[in-house]
């Protein structure tokens, strides 16, 4: 499974934090970067 299948199976997470912790110059991209980094960084720590 790739990074961006994993992603879609845990981006409602990201969402979720999206609603509960509104940053005023975020855009839903931003949050999606931000996802995307933190699902990498975890598989690469979980890798090692």
């Amino acid at each position: 499974m790739n990074l961006k299948e994993l992603y879609e199976e845990s981006k409602g997470i990201v969402h979720k934090c999206r609603k509960e912790y509104h940053l005023h110059l975020w855009e839903k991209e931003d949050w999606d970067q931000e996802g995307m980094l933190c699902l990498y960084e975890l598989v690469n720590l979980s890798l090692s």
